[in-house]
């Protein structure tokens, strides 16, 4: 008894994989930016502060 054989994942992978591969990059470059505008004018703790926030802020775009 097969009971995998009304799933096919063909084509609905492609649906699936490349937001997952693009959802580390857009965290890490709103990271990246955020530390290139922001990195040298804020105080070290706020700027740490405000780090996990923009990470997230990347998850939501």
């Amino acid at each position: 008894m097969d009971m995998f054989t009304g799933l096919s994942l063909g084509r609905y992978l492609l649906y699936f994989i490349p937001p997952m591969l693009l959802l580390p990059v857009v965290m890490i470059g709103c990271a990246v930016i955020y530390k290139i505008l922001l990195g040298n004018i804020l105080p070290k703790k706020f700027y740490n502060f405000l780090l996990g926030p923009i990470a997230l802020l990347g998850f939501f775009i």
